[in-house]
């Protein structure tokens, strides 16, 4: 690079139109240097920084919480002295709404004070509900520096707490013993990582045969299990059974063994069983007998005639 363009480069560059009259380069160019537009109101004394707030606080306007930390782009101002320090004014405008508000700082009280436009935000906080010491304040301090019983009594007091946090402590020291071995904590993930994936291969490998159905199915899971123990599937109605109980009396032969036999002693069910292979056997044998032979066909005249007329077809029948 030349030296020409290295001073352009620097912005220690100045043109032949330059002149003294003109006072320095950034005023002759119409610039701020470094600071830019952040330096567009320096003639008021105003600087344009990023601000953050020290703590947290609620707009007057709109009401919106704004966090601690939260940035703005704030009017930096010095409007007055404390001693030799300055005081420093900062001025923001809500992100919510229009609404401005402005911080100063207190070097008396070394903290920020709120002038306008905000509230602060106030949170009560104890050391024993975080369960952390509570450091004693510094009259505390003196007291027990002067007081040879009372630091005795602090003494044995933190003592006792010692004591009583001792076990909690030696928890916390095996813990960082466990852990303390990188290598072996390594491998265990590692190992129970492998076992995972490979049930996760197999249970692609399960999942990727040929199944019955054509979408693939979920795992089973205990709200499943819960639902197919309460369903309850709907039996035959009266009317079914009905059905079914006169078919089996219509096809039942008139010589079944299911009542008394002779002597009025009822028979075993093995005995019936072979009386009624006997029976079907005879029918199937004798034309007589059969579903469709004569008898059958009186029967059905039985069931047909008048009352007047049935004992003499039972007659027939008896032949």
């Amino acid at each position: 690079m030349s030296s020409l363009a290295a001073a352009r480069a620097d912005n220690y560059y100045y043109g032949p139109s330059y002149g003294p009259q003109h006072g320095s380069l950034n005023k002759y160019r119409g610039s701020h240097g470094a600071l830019g537009d952040r330096a567009k109101r320096l003639h008021e004394g105003i600087l344009i920084i990023r601000f953050e707030l020290p703590f947290k606080c609620i707009c007057t306007k709109c009401g919106s919480y704004i966090a601690k930390g939260v940035r703005f782009n704030a009017e930096k101002k010095c409007i007055g002295n404390y001693y030799t320090t300055k005081i420093w004014e900062f001025r923001m405008t809500c992100y919510y709404c229009d609404n401005t508000f402005a911080i100063k700082t207190d070097p008396e009280q070394c903290e920020y004070v709120i002038l306008e436009g905000l509230h602060k935000k106030v949170e009560t906080w104890d050391a024993k509900d975080a369960d952390l010491p509570e450091l004693p304040s510094q009259e505390e301090q003196a007291a027990i520096r002067a007081d040879p019983m009372l630091r005795l009594e602090k003494t044995a007091d933190d003592k006792s707490k010692a004591e009583a946090k001792k076990s909690a402590l030696e928890a916390l020291i095996d813990l960082q013993d466990d852990r303390e071995d990188h290598y072996a904590l390594n491998s265990a993930l590692r190992r129970t990582f492998r076992s995972e994936k490979e049930e996760i291969e197999r249970q692609k490998e399960e999942d990727s045969k040929p199944k019955n159905f054509a979408m693939p199915l979920l795992d089973e899971s205990h709200e499943d299990r819960v639902e197919a123990s309460a369903v309850r599937f709907k039996g035959a109605s009266a009317t079914v059974r009905q059905h079914h109980r006169r078919k089996n009396i219509e096809t039942q032969s008139i010589f079944d063994g299911s009542g008394n036999g002779a002597g009025g002693k009822k028979r075993s069910a093995p005995a019936a069983a072979l009386a009624d292979a006997v029976a079907k056997k005879a029918r199937n044998g004798n034309g007589f007998l059969r579903s469709d032979g004569p008898r059958s066909r009186i029967e059905g005249l039985l069931a047909k005639q008048k009352p007047s007329r049935a004992p003499l077809l039972s007659k027939l029948a008896k032949r």
